[in-house]
């Protein structure tokens, strides 16, 4: 009885078995643990959870202790009740309280009511092509023809970003080209640019039939600071709050994110002056896009235990991991430690996935090789733009 007891209050002793929860610390917070999604199965054989209380718990906050000892009031983990099914037992669903980020359905997708004289390929029902979302400068973006099959066309149309809304389409258009048999770029000089079409939200490129090749490529700057045209990157948390709001849904309030922290690291952020070039051409998850952005600006995203987002530029200097001495040239004795030693590094980076550039940082190789005999590469691939911002 007395693990039934929890602040004092007694707690009527339902629960059949303790959930089999598997947990993990996610690289997106600061410690707090996440866990997949599982299932508590309460005793009701004599009816008393069909109360219309209980049938009304979705969305409550659910708590499983630790070793099912509820005098300590540690907290295993921390969820809420998607689902309940009842009967003799009643199941419990239980979701990750950021199961939210897990959402990959916010792309829209080409369909054949809309796009008619489309390839049959973009529209068919049961695998439809999306209309591509990217941020910031792109180029090689890949124009995707939206009446290859209208009789008598003059002009061939190419849908090259998403344009939602007034606030989500691209800036500009820098250039269309085609690639000739020797991958040289061939420029399109006559063209037309549409850069939002309000009925079918969408942003394309109308060329005449006469100048079309079989890959059309568009190098554009797409979603924008549309607040600051001057300057209309959209930085690191800039573009984490972007993605939050619209492609997550949430809305930007005190309801959803820290902004007594939020607002002032943002503006760290911001005034780094890294510039990020991100796509999205398929279903990503909302947590991992995010991961990828903190990856490329120095930055640590963390849903709260109460569920706010919060964001902090992760600038603080680390304690060593393990300290080299010259000897170590000759007995090296902690070889796990020294996997994490690196002479030197290659990045990834640029607007264009399909040509991807590399900058290697060597400017201390010679020094750490001669004192550690230690010859080992770090690789990272990133969504950073430019050079300037990847050094």
């Amino acid at each position: 009885a007395d693990k039934s007891t929890y602040g004092g209050v007694f707690y009527d002793p339902r629960l059949s078995s303790l959930p089999t929860i598997s947990s993990k610390m996610d690289d997106l917070t600061w410690g707090v643990q996440a866990f997949n999604d599982f299932s508590a199965t309460l005793i009701n054989s004599d009816g008393g959870l069909n109360a219309k209380k209980y049938t009304g718990c979705l969305g409550r906050w659910i708590r499983t202790p630790d070793g099912g000892n509820r005098s300590d009031g540690k907290v295993f983990a921390l969820g809420r009740i998607k689902s309940v099914t009842k009967g003799d037992d009643m199941t419990l669903s239980v979701s990750d309280i950021r199961r939210n980020l897990d959402s990959s359905d916010y792309l829209r997708y080409f369909d054949a009511a809309t796009y008619p004289n489309a390839d049959e390929e973009i529209i068919k029902s049961d695998d439809p092509t999306p209309i591509p979302i990217y941020y910031n400068q792109r180029t090689g973006i890949e124009g995707i023809c939206i009446n290859i099959n209208e009789d008598n066309a003059t002009y061939c149309d190419y849908v090259f970003c998403d344009a939602r809304d007034a606030d989500h389409h691209p800036l500009r258009v820098d250039r269309v080209y085609y690639k000739d048999d020797d991958d040289n770029d061939v420029a399109i000089t006559t063209y037309q640019v549409v850069l939002r079409d309000p009925v079918r939200g969408i942003s394309y490129v109308r060329i005449p039939v006469a100048d079309t090749s079989d890959t059309i490529l568009v190098d554009a700057f797409c979603w924008h600071n549309t607040n600051r045209l001057d300057d209309p990157w959209l930085y690191g948390a800039e573009l984490i709050k972007d993605v939050l709001v619209r492609l997550g849904g949430y809305k930007y309030d005190k309801y959803n994110f820290l902004l007594s922290n939020w607002e002032p690291e943002s503006a760290k952020i911001v005034e780094q002056g890294i510039h990020l070039s991100l796509g999205i051409e398929d279903s990503a998850e909302i947590n991992s896009l995010i991961g990828d952005i903190c990856a490329a600006c120095f930055c640590v995203f963390t849903v709260r235990p109460d569920e706010l987002f919060d964001i902090r530029l992760d600038t603080e200097p680390t304690t060593p991991v393990y300290t080299i001495e010259q000897y170590d040239k000759i007995e090296r004795s902690d070889s796990a430690s020294l996997d994490l030693v690196f002479s030197w590094c290659k990045v990834t980076y640029g607007t264009n996935k399909d040509e991807e550039k590399t900058y290697n940082d060597t400017s201390m190789q010679t020094n750490i090789e001669d004192e550690t005999g230690i010859t080992q590469c770090k690789e990272s691939s990133v969504i950073i733009a430019d050079l300037e911002s990847v050094k």
